[in-house]
């Protein structure tokens, strides 16, 4: 054969070694067995091999992991190769290869988010299973970290913090998180203790990259009786372009009978589109755009709520007639453009533009008469002398943000040490409309009682326009050592942050050191001490007054400073081999406290703040996680967390005028269990089971206007959700070699049994006053046992 020719039949094979927590493996042996034909992969993990013949034998190895071998051929494609972890036995003893944890951050397996069964769906699905974390609510994609408040949580997407909408009140109207798993590459979540390169909130960091699609097409689509999902890929040279399409309907859900037998139709439709483009200008240059349009629309027309509630010796029935509806819009629009240079090979810079909008409108008008009365044995007591009223609901509130940022980030890597920078000028524009007022009528009597006039019980107004600029920068430092004691890694840094809007200077010292003995190489040991902030954005600086009229306006606080915390975390890692798969048990004890405190309440998902700093509060905590592979070849982990958390309210009294002093703070649960399992059925690779589980203290809640707070304690809240996927894979089942099947990568179908107990779980209570002039909790429940059936092809 002539040389022409040989070199005709010449192909390349590209592709990308990970770990299992997809983590790119550098200087792994890529080979074609028989020839002499090999590679390194570089420090992302990529190779490329030029082949000569039409079928060939790859190896792909790595001290510490297991050798993998594939057959290839020039219809193979970009290949994703995933290494598992390696035991080697010495002597009866079991050295297990595992990534050893030198900060706070947990690193998450995005393809263990494919599959779980939840009704949210996405990212958030498996960040409520960690440890420290608590999510109460499963109609919501927020979650409290460690006794902090839902605003508390930074979530960043390509380094670009994402904001949330701010009107929201009930889960049921949030939609679609700004996550697409479709387009998601790697996830690191911290709750707590994490450095000075991110957050200006106080209790947890979630850290997105999104992924540049490696073959020439590719993509999925998915449909649940919860939605739809589409996504679309391509590299062509140096430009990769990767699109997302999801709508999601929660009608499925919601217009079901749950435990309060409600009679009402939610038509609820949401819809987004993202795009992540990127341009590999030269091997130096690349320049890349991030974009999303969102459009959520919420209608809610209640037509009738019983209740049944209480305990057995004293069983109430609570019975609502509704007229009028609600109607919500929200719509954002975000877009990033980004410039990397990389002058050198251990040198970043990159530039980044970012815009975002927001329009959020919320209407509604709902009259309601309700009653109250005695259930005995299920026979309901047709006197209705326990209470009845009527109320009226209004509201128009229109709320428009306005965001726009230019920041510079450098990373530099030395021999033993990593420098990292940033600075960041933000503009916030902030209008904010106002209108909503409540009428009651109780027992034939409005309330108040007025004579001169007939008045609402309680109002709100405003029309406020503000403006402000943000000037974030931060420096950090990390230092890898070596010592015949064993290893440690040292960060530290220095985070700045100032506010036009109140004048206010943060300055945020943060240091983390990481321990690994070298007698004891299975254990890791670290602490991280640091002062951190939440700074406020819009929410938190609005407090209320009563003008000459008696009506309730809103103004902001000028003088509002951010609430400040220290805290240490100090955490033990022991690494060790069981059933001759890698394990790991992690244990941390944390303690914050925070003062310049912003009081605020929870219902629902609605957080109000008192619009000043009025008081202070301590969190103590310890969580335990024990991560492995129960089943080969799978990650599972059951976590289990304590925490005390307390606030001191100035000028809080009781009913004798006594202060109150500490007492529970909102989010504060005494306990909580999570647990993920995945499950695979011997001898049929294609069906994988996944469960997850969530048991919590209940929440401390009191009566409207009552200073204190947490008389009283809810229910816990448990929940249980599995799911079952019987999957086909190209390569692996002799089906997909069919014609009809043979572009497929993947067919998979999932049957979800969503609260698999149907427990009645409590969200909220509403009060209600009693003939008498008591006040009395309903709860309201959130949703029963649902079925959901989601079919994804990928391609």
């Amino acid at each position: 054969m002539t040389l022409i020719a040989q070199l005709s039949m010449a192909w390349t094979i590209g592709g990308r070694v990970t770990d299992k927590e997809n983590l790119p493996i550098s200087d792994a042996s890529v080979a074609l067995l028989g020839t002499t034909v090999g590679t390194l992969t570089d420090e992302d993990g990529r190779f490329s091999l030029d082949v000569k013949s039409d079928t060939a034998i790859l190896s792909v190895s790595m001290l510490g992991y297991t050798e993998e071998r594939f057959k290839i051929t020039k219809m193979s494609g970009y290949l994703r190769i995933r290494l598992q972890e390696d035991d080697i036995v010495l002597d009866s003893v079991s050295i297990v290869a595992q990534r050893k944890q030198s900060n706070t951050v947990v690193l998450i397996d995005v393809s263990n988010m494919r599959n779980v069964p939840t009704v949210t769906g996405g990212v958030e699905g498996l960040i409520k299973s960690q440890a420290g974390v608590v999510s109460t609510n499963e109609l919501s994609q927020q979650y409290s970290v460690r006794g902090g408040s839902y605003d508390e949580n930074s979530v960043y997407v390509n380094g670009i913090e994402i904001f949330r909408p701010q009107l929201v009140r009930s889960a049921q109207q949030e939609g679609l998180s700004f996550v697409n798993l479709d387009m998601v590459e790697s996830v690191e979540f911290s709750p707590g203790g994490f450095a000075a390169e991110v957050g200006d909130k106080m209790s947890s960091v979630l850290d997105i990259r999104y992924r540049k699609p490696e073959r020439k097409f590719e993509g999925s689509v998915s449909g649940s009786f919860l939605g739809a999902t589409a996504s679309l890929g391509s590299k062509t040279g140096n430009f990769s372009q990767l699109h997302g399409f999801r709508y999601k309907s929660s009608a499925y859900l919601l217009n079901k009978e749950n435990a309060d037998s409600s009679i009402c139709n939610y038509d609820t439709d949401f819809i987004d589109y993202q795009t992540y483009l990127t341009w590999e200008i030269s091997p130096k240059w690349e320049i890349s755009l991030l974009g999303n349009i969102a459009r959520n629309k919420y209608k809610y027309t209640p037509k009738r709520q019983e209740t049944i509630f209480g305990s057995v010796l004293e069983t109430k029935k609570f019975t609502v007639d509704y007229e009028g509806q609600e109607m919500d819009d929200y719509s954002s629009f975000f877009g990033n453009l980004s410039l990397d240079f990389k002058p050198r090979k251990n040198t970043k810079l990159s530039l980044l533009c970012n815009g975002y909008q927001s329009d959020e409108n919320v209407t509604y008008d709902i009259l309601g008469a309700y009653y109250l009365s005695d259930a005995v044995d299920n026979n309901i007591n047709k006197d209705y002398s326990k209470g009845t009223a009527a109320y009226l609901d209004h509201a128009r509130n229109y709320l428009k943000t306005k965001i726009v940022s230019l920041t510079h980030l450098g990373e530099v890597k030395l021999t033993k040490n990593t420098m990292k920078w940033g600075l960041t000028l933000q503009k916030e524009k902030v209008d904010d409309r106002i209108e909503e007022w409540e009428m009651l009528d109780s027992s034939g009597y409005s309330q108040p009682l007025r004579n001169d006039c007939f008045p609402v019980f309680s109002n709100q107004y405003s029309d406020i326009n503000m403006e402000s600029t943000r000037f974030i920068t931060f420096l950090q430092n990390t230092l890898h050592g070596e010592t015949d004691k064993g290893r440690i890694i040292f960060t530290s840094g220095l985070r700045f942050n100032y506010w036009s809007f109140n004048d206010e200077l943060l300055v945020s010292p943060r240091a983390s050191v990481a321990y690994f003995p070298e007698r004891c190489s299975n254990w890791g040991f670290r602490w991280s001490v640091g002062r951190y902030f939440q700074s406020p954005f819009y929410k938190e600086v609005r407090e209320t007054f009563k003008n000459a009229d008696g009506d309730v306006e809103v103004r902001l606080n000028d003088k509002i400073q951010s609430p400040r915390s220290w805290q240490l975390v100090v955490g033990a890692d022991k690494y060790f081999s069981m059933w001759k798969r890698p394990f790991k048990f992690t244990s941390e004890i944390y303690g914050k406290y925070i003062d310049r405190l912003i009081p605020y309440t929870v219902d629902n998902v609605e957080i109000v703040y008192e619009g000043e700093n009025n008081g202070n509060g301590y969190v103590v905590g310890a969580d335990v996680k024990l991560f492995g592979e129960f089943v080969p070849g799978t990650d599972s982990w059951i976590s289990v967390g304590w925490l005390r958390a307390r606030e001191n309210i100035y000028g809080d009294v009781d009913q004798n005028g006594k202060s109150i002093g500490y007492m529970h703070s909102p989010n504060s649960r005494i306990y909580n269990v999570s647990l993920f399992f995945q499950d695979k059925f011997p001898n049929i690779d294609q069906l994988e089971v996944n469960l997850t589980l969530n048991v919590a203290g209940g929440f401390r809640y009191g009566k409207p206007g009552d200073a204190e707070r947490d008389k009283y304690t809810s229910a816990s809240y448990s929940r249980a959700d599995i799911g079952a996927t019987y999957s086909l894979m190209q390569g692996r089942d002799k089906l997909m070699t069919k014609p009809v099947f043979r572009k497929l990568r993947a067919i998979k179908l999932s049957f979800d049994c969503l609260n698999l107990f149907d427990l009645n779980n409590v969200s909220s209570y509403t009060w209600v006053k009693t003939a008498d002039s008591n006040q009395c909790p309903v709860p309201n429940h959130l949703t029963g046992r649902q079925l959901n059936l989601k079919l994804r092809v990928e391609f």
